[in-house]
């Protein structure tokens, strides 16, 4: 069962893709601090809402294995509505981009 609102960061999945690796917690949460940052971007520059489908839907399964589950579950309802053929705004996502960059951040001891 999903929670209503998903946490912001999970870092028992964290712990569990990186195999308990300090380090490597630290390199994949730097990579997805680079990947936030340019969703919004990427989101609005996509020609068609089938590529905006296809953005969220890899940003979607990077989300979900680094553990951040609220953006993920945002990313998979903007995914479905652009699927059908709605474009969709990244206004939507400015707020969860946002608490993740604070989470990694935090976890990063840089905020």
């Amino acid at each position: 069962m999903t929670p209503e609102f998903p946490i912001v960061l999970d870092l028992e999945a964290l712990n569990a893709a990186t195999f308990g690796n300090a380090d490597l917690q630290g390199e994949v949460l730097q990579l997805l601090l680079g990947q936030t940052s340019t969703l919004a971007e990427r989101l609005e520059g996509a020609a068609t809402a089938q590529v905006q489908a296809e953005v969220l839907h890899t940003y979607k399964g990077s989300a979900r294995s680094l553990g951040a589950m609220r953006i993920a579950e945002t990313c998979q309802q903007l995914e479905q509505r652009a699927a059908s053929g709605e474009r969709v705004s990244a206004s939507a996502l400015l707020s969860d981009i946002a608490e993740v960059e604070r989470a990694v951040r935090a976890v990063l001891g840089q905020g």
